[in-house]
């Protein structure tokens, strides 16, 4: 990025020299993704699933399934079958329009999940990656806003 290109902010705080517009649609390169019935169980025990929810905490239960939200992490587990940075997996390239993204000082806003058929608790025989784009970008006077949406795919 040259000097020029550099997002610059007036007294007020708003961004004087970026055009938001040219982000909305912008698509982030496919992520590849794959996770097993491992990922699953430290998921739910991750997010606090209690005895009365042992259907995710226990692999051998008749109707063990992955947590709802479980989908959400794919894009920052990738392929990774060991621990990752998740930071550096936050940093999402540049966008067009968009000053560029720092992870250290980001705010997760808000998350969604639409679920269109069974989560399986296991990737195998899946080729899924996920697929993301910037649907908006607003300006917040010191900050910004950028929506995206992403689908995991097989």
């Amino acid at each position: 990025m040259s000097s020029s290109d550099r997002p610059v902010k007036n007294a007020a705080g708003r961004y004087i020299n970026v055009d938001f517009r040219k982000a909305a649609g912008y698509q982030h390169p496919p992520i590849k993704c794959s996770f097993n019935r491992r990922d699953v169980l430290l998921f739910a025990n991750a997010i606090g699933c209690q005895k009365d929810e042992l259907h995710f905490l226990y692999e051998l239960h008749p109707d063990f399934a992955a947590f709802p939200t479980f989908p959400i992490n794919l894009a920052f587990k990738q392929t990774d079958q060991d621990v990752f940075d998740f930071v550096a997996r936050t940093v999402t390239g540049h966008v067009p329009g968009c000053p560029p993204f720092d992870a250290q000082r980001s705010v997760d806003g808000e998350r969604g999940i639409e679920i269109l058929r069974p989560i399986p608790v296991s990737s195998d025989g899946l080729d899924l990656e996920v697929r993301s784009k910037v649907i908006g970008v607003y300006d917040k006077g010191k900050s910004c806003v950028r929506r995206r949406t992403g689908e995991a795919r097989d």
